[in-house]
């Protein structure tokens, strides 16, 4: 068989003219030649129509007669993923089911006479009845008569004829006997089922059903569990006619396989981490494909059968690797499906070539918007489809989803990710249906926001088809579904952070979110859990200690003993060992080793419940090139362990402080400060919680109070530089320049190996116009560093060429900081502004605008000096 090419659908007029004709072998083709003849334009001809026939008056013919009746216009239908069936209609057309030729877009058929036609066209499918249209051929077969037998008594005797697991090339059709067993209707598009006692199976679907009259009543579509299904043809028709352009008041989603032209060489965007863009890969069988995806989001590439399976995908070879390359070998006659996903979540171009055509193959499902009311028709494209929908409610708005469909049995979710929480439900059979296998799930909204909603079909049979999403206000008793998940966040300086939940013990402590779970032996056999980034794996263990010692029961003696075990390894060298306190006043130990000859450095950290006889230690592992950078998050997970009972909560001041955190990450302000005032009152040396109200003061425009709380935050700590850096950052915001200058070098005095602090100044002595002290800072960090400057530190010395007006220098700075994938607003913005100003206008007012979305509210209330610059300067190149 010719190799498929899958091209859009051919247009009408062309199908007429190059109707199949059966293969004729060894006749020469006779060239002929005409004048040319010019004639006059003639008026469209109309749809061509199928029409129902009348209910047959034979009376109870045997199954031989009905056999030899029906079965000559019978079709055995072969793609190269499988075989089916197909009844010879009207116009020389064939009504087949949609899964037996998705998603070929041309098939082989043979008739009982032996009459062989390649490469027949499929003519339309109707993903959501399962039924497809093929051909027209021309052919001398009579076609079948599809009837409208009415209503069928329960308790038929009813036929099925077609090519059950036929495995020849020139097969005959079969015939099968059973019961009509009930009438299943499919209320949404009012399409009913025959149910009958005979099994439909591969290769059956697509066959006809025929009454004890003879009279085709039915195509074969599907076997279910224990019996057999049957579209009725009556209800059909009208969706036939559709298929064939006639206006039947049906809409039918005939969705184009692939569209466009053949490329070898793809220029496409990205959205987000969660964008996927797809297409067909058009390579003869035994061919090696070499696919290469490049772009700053560090693209991926994944390759599977549409037909069947996943066949392989690449992985970042490293964290800045924006290039990746697949090789591998066509080894059937299917399609293959192409897709390109990105690690980014910002927006990205890339690239993608081939050594081989590709055809792209969009999903108009992806990006719709929801709205209550409203009922969307969509399609699970392929067996692995994810629609993803988006959906705005109000906080406490209830909404019911239903997920409405035949063939396909997918899963629908709602995503919800803020600040401060991150929540999901999803659903699989609960809405009953015709074979009781919708989704349907009760929502309600914790916040005003915009919610993800996803279609996700896990692939594991293959099936597609369509399906209806209806979104409408929930029932006044409706029950809400349970939620998957649901936990709150804490936004933080190093993103946002959750409380790790333990199943063993009321011990926990937070970590960044954006840390996924790791899973094998990288974490080792004694692992609660695992958490890791591209850099570090963080080691939750969690040990009773009820089988041990009592000597070894204690604090003393439980770290003791891991001392021990650590040391015994002479491939680890332990490097200091020290008692911390944390911020919930519990006394633990930090152990800090080298492993593999000092190339990986670890800090361990252990807490002993006595009461609760449970050890927790949490260890951070990662390259030594790496750790030392890591301190600041490191001491924020240590310093947040908690023992938590229940009883100890409201009396407890970490745990208002931490209320706080949650508090001012959902702009509640005013709750902030209660949260942190009754801190403070719980205990008057909490540091963090002066600090943190500190803040909350300055966003409240309070700052003789923020000044006096952070004044005493630095009395109760006077060796710690992050309150003499927040103190600084303070007097910037306030345009206390000087002020700020001071404290910022008592912070490098403090730290003279820490390089942020002279970012951070940097940043001042630009406020203060001393441009040449300010690119002094900058070379000074990336000496401290040594390495070349990370993407913030580019931004302010690009802030800094603003300001001076070279705006050549600016632009070199913004490229390489947007070249890294890094879409900050501060960056976006001075980019835009750089742009504008060299007469990029559009380009420019595009970036300014998604820097603009990406600024808080807060932030343009209240900007720091540098954004009331880039504001300013804004407007001079806009003429605002």
């Amino acid at each position: 068989m010719k190799r498929n090419l899958l091209v859009a659908y051919i247009v009408m007029l062309a199908i007429f003219i190059t109707a199949c004709q059966p293969v004729i072998r060894n006749e020469s083709a006779v060239p002929s030649s005409h004048p040319t003849i010019v004639v006059a334009a003639t008026p469209t001809p109309p749809p061509l129509q199928i029409s129902l026939s009348p209910i047959s008056t034979d009376t109870n013919p045997s199954a031989g007669t009905i056999f030899t009746k029906i079965s000559p216009s019978v079709a055995f239908i072969e793609t190269p993923a499988g075989t089916g069936s197909g009844a010879l209609i009207d116009h020389g057309f064939l009504l087949s089911n949609a899964h037996v030729v998705w998603p070929f877009d041309k098939v082989r058929i043979v008739f009982p006479d032996g009459s062989e036609y390649l490469d027949v066209p499929v003519y339309g499918w109707d993903l959501m009845a399962d039924i497809a249209l093929i051909g027209p051929i021309e052919t001398q077969i009579s076609p079948v008569e599809l009837v409208d037998a009415g209503e069928i008594g329960i308790g038929s005797d009813v036929y099925l004829i077609g090519y059950p697991a036929e495995v020849d090339d020139f097969p005959q059709p079969t015939i099968t006997s059973g019961i009509l067993s009930r009438v299943r209707v499919w209320d949404s598009i009012d399409y009913s089922f025959f149910q009958v006692d005979a099994t439909i199976t591969g290769g059956q679907s697509g066959g006809v059903l025929v009454t004890q009259q003879g009279d085709v009543v039915g195509i074969s579509t599907f076997y279910y569990r224990s019996f057999g299904l049957a579209g009725n043809v009556a209800d059909a028709i009208d969706r036939i006619n559709a298929l064939l352009g006639n206006d039947t008041g049906i809409k039918i989603n005939n969705r184009s396989f692939a569209q466009g032209e053949e490329v070898a060489e793809v220029d496409d965007k990205l959205l987000d981490k969660a964008d996927v863009r797809r297409y067909i890969l058009l390579a003869p069988k035994e061919t090696e494909v070499t696919l290469t995806a490049s772009g700053i989001g560090k693209p991926q590439i994944w390759v599977s059968k549409l037909a069947g399976y996943f066949i392989d995908g690449t992985k970042p070879e490293n964290e800045d690797s924006q290039e990746v390359r697949l090789t591998f070998t066509v080894d059937e006659e299917v399609p293959y499906l192409v897709k390109v996903l990105q690690l980014s979540e910002n927006p990205n171009d890339f690239v993608l070539t081939s050594t081989h055509s590709l055809l792209p193959y969009p999903d108009p499902d992806d990006r719709t918007e929801l709205k209550v009311g409203d009922t969307y028709i969509g399609n699970i494209d392929t067996p692995d489809d994810t629609d993803v929908f988006s959906m705005t409610l109000k906080e406490g708005e209830v909404v019911e989803l239903t997920l409405d469909t035949l063939s396909a049995d997918p899963i629908l979710a709602i995503d919800y990710n803020s600040d401060t929480l991150e929540e999901s439900v999803s659903d699989k059979d609960s809405g009953g249906g015709i074979f009781g296998q919708n989704a349907q799930l009760v929502y309600k909204a914790p916040k005003d926001d915009t919610y993800r909603v996803l279609v996700e079909n896990l692939g594991y049979s293959g099936d597609v088809g369509g399906y209806f999403l209806s979104v409408r206000k929930a029932d006044r008793d409706a029950k809400v579904t349970k939620l998957d998940k649901s936990r709150q966040l804490i936004p933080s300086a190093f993103g946002k952070l959750a409380w790790y939940e333990s199943k063993y013990s009321d011990l926990t402590f937070l970590y960044p979110i954006a840390w996924s779970d790791v899973t094998g032996t990288l974490c080792g056999a004694g692992a609660t859990a695992c958490f890791g980034n591209s850099n570090a794996l963080l080691i939750i263990a969690e040990e009773s200690l009820s089988q041990l010692p009592k000597k070894d029961r204690s604090q003393a003696g439980y770290v003791q003993l891991l001392l021990d075990t650590i040391t015994s390894n002479p491939a680890v060298e332990v490097v200091s060992t020290e008692q911390i306190t944390t911020l919930q006043r519990l006394a633990a130990d930090r152990i800090d080793f080298l492993i593999q000859k000092g190339r990986v450095k670890a800090s361990r950290i252990t807490y002993v419940d006595e009461e609760g006889a449970m050890a927790l230690s949490v260890s951070f592992v990662a390259a030594a090139t790496v750790f030392d950078h890591s301190e600041s998050v490191l001491r924020m997970i240590f310093d947040s362990i908690r023992v938590w009972k229940s009883k100890d909560q409201e009396g407890s001041a970490v745990y208002h402080l931490d209320e706080a955190g949650t508090a001012l990450g959902a702009k509640k302000y005013q709750d902030a400060l209660d949260q942190l005032t009754q801190a403070i009152a719980l205990d008057p040396e909490l540091m963090q919680a002066y600090a943190l109200r500190a803040w909350v003061y300055q966003y409240q425009n309070e700052f003789e109070s923020a000044l006096k709380d952070i004044k005493q935050a630095v009395k109760l700590a006077p060796g710690d530089d992050s309150l003499y850096m927040q103190r600084s950052m303070m007097y910037w915001i306030e345009h206390d320049f000087t002020s700020a200058l001071t404290d910022m070098e008592k912070v490098i005095e403090l730290s003279p190996d820490k390089p942020e602090p002279l970012n951070q100044r940097a940043l001042i002595y630009a406020s203060l116009e001393r441009y040449e002290d300010a690119l002094a800072d900058i070379d000074a960090y990336g000496e401290l560093i040594d390495d070349a400057l990370p993407p913030n530190v580019l931004d302010s010395r690009a802030y800094i060429y603003l300001k001076m007006g070279d705006y050549e220098k600016a632009w070199e700075d913004y490229t390489a900081i947007l070249n890294q994938d890094w879409r900050s607003p501060y960056p976006l913005l001075g980019a835009g502004i750089v742009l504008v100003h060299n007469g990029e206008v559009e380009k420019g007012k595009a970036l300014i605008s998604e820097a603009l979305d990406k600024f808080s509210q807060d932030s343009m209330e209240h900007p720091n000096p540098e954004l009331m610059d880039l504001l300013n300067m804004k407007k001079a190149v806009l003429g605002e």
